[in-house]
């Protein structure tokens, strides 16, 4: 049997691309599972994962959207004009 290592929130933070603050806060909110020993939090690897799979948002394949004469992307031109199919 393999064991995962357990982060630090230090660690944990530094590998989402968060702040530490960010971490404590969704503790504190029950967000985020957590391993207290004593006065030491740390969080599984499993969590992190969990996170990392949540937040993805996978790629669109359908069809593309359409862009300005300016080159930005005109994401409410495109739901319009699908909408009205």
């Amino acid at each position: 049997m393999q064991t995962e290592t357990a982060r630090t929130i230090q660690q944990s933070a530094q590998e989402l691309g968060l702040s530490p603050a960010t971490l404590r806060a969704w503790i504190r909110q029950r967000r985020i599972g957590y391993i207290r020993l004593g006065r030491a939090v740390r969080i599984p690897a499993s969590e992190i994962r969990r996170l990392i799979e949540q937040g993805t948002v996978p790629a669109v394949t359908g069809p593309q959207i359409e862009s300005s004469p300016s080159g930005r992307s005109n994401a409410r031109l495109a739901n319009a004009k699908r909408s009205e199919r």
